[in-house]
């Protein structure tokens, strides 16, 4: 649980069970109904969203290992958080009948005044901790990786992961995660320190796929459950037209290469193999933006990242 996660919650906690703890004090002024209910309301719109969306999350991406197509992450999302609202206004109404019995009832405008001042005041926290704190306290080598999946070459799983490595620059880890959920293998690529993602994804035979991005080109061999740096040679019209080398890689993270060796930050490196493999055929099968995988008919084929393209939508494989 974070810092700012932890904070919203005694927030929005404590206040109620300080009054309902005062109950002679409470019956005496009414008004102070709405501060003992509505902030139960408000914390279970937080905590229904919260649990909803990570289980959808979840279930998606580990159960069945699929993308979360971006129609169901935009409308997913706001159905989700519609669904919270209206149970913690469910909340509100119910334990406000319940303490209105037999009792005086406050005035109704206080209900919303509350709501707003409680709803202001968790977004103030937000703010101030995304601003102030989240540049210290913000962890590259924590787990939040985010998964994108490739097309299955021989019914084997083959997903893009990446995770933030600053709070609000553009500079992401990037991996490959091969295999099923009990015999998975990680393979680090070159960290993208600046620039959103944007990789040409192709196709070179039944069991290889080919990775290009501004950086590095990757080859990815299912059938070996291996990954490749690879260094390409051009043709006379100046595009890559054979793989020359390939470099193997694994789950450690390399800081340094060239075009025979890789270095790892753990002091050790990697020697470049000859390979020979002709990139004429080679098919374009889509493209990794952002956080989601693109078919050739949603992004054709090219370099840099295509921001005009605002109308596209992602393909969930």
């Amino acid at each position: 649980m974070s810092l700012e996660i932890l904070f919203i919650f005694s927030f929005l906690l404590l206040p109620p069970l300080v009054l309902w703890r005062c109950s002679r004090f409470c019956e005496k002024h009414p008004s102070t109904i709405p501060f003992r209910i509505v902030p139960l309301g408000c914390l279970t719109m937080f905590v229904v969203a919260a649990l909803l969306e990570r289980a959808i999350t979840l279930l998606l991406k580990t159960v069945l290992e699929r993308n979360v197509p971006h129609v169901v992450s935009r409308w997913g999302g706001l159905v989700v958080w519609l669904f919270s609202i209206l149970l913690g206004l469910a909340v509100i109404n119910s334990l406000s009948k319940r303490l209105k019995r037999g009792g005086k009832t406050p005035h109704w405008w206080l209900f919303p005044a509350v709501f707003a001042g409680f709803a202001a005041i968790t977004t103030a926290i937000s703010v101030f901790f995304s601003v102030f704190f989240l540049p210290v306290s913000f962890d590259r080598e924590s787990d939040s990786w985010s998964t994108i999946f490739l097309p299955k070459f021989q019914n084997s799983p083959i997903a893009f992961e990446q995770r933030p490595i600053h709070p609000f620059l553009a500079e992401y880890d990037y991996r490959i995660r091969l295999g099923k959920r009990n015999n998975r293998r990680y393979f680090r690529l070159w960290t993208n320190t600046g620039g959103r993602t944007y990789i040409n994804v192709y196709r070179l035979s039944e069991d290889k796929l080919l990775l290009k991005d501004k950086d590095c080109s990757y080859l990815i061999d299912t059938a070996r459950m291996q990954v490749y740096l690879v260094h390409c040679g051009h043709g006379a019209d100046g595009s890559e037209s054979t793989i020359l080398s390939a470099i193997p890689l694994s789950e450690k993270p390399f800081d340094g290469m060239g075009s025979s060796e890789v270095y790892f930050t753990d002091g050790t490196s990697a020697q470049a193999i000859p390979y020979n493999l002709d990139l004429g055929t080679c098919e374009y099968m889509g493209c990794i933006m952002d956080d989601s995988f693109y078919t050739p008919a949603v992004q054709p084929e090219g370099e840099g990242h295509p921001r005009y393209r605002r109308n596209s939508s992602p393909q969930d494989e």
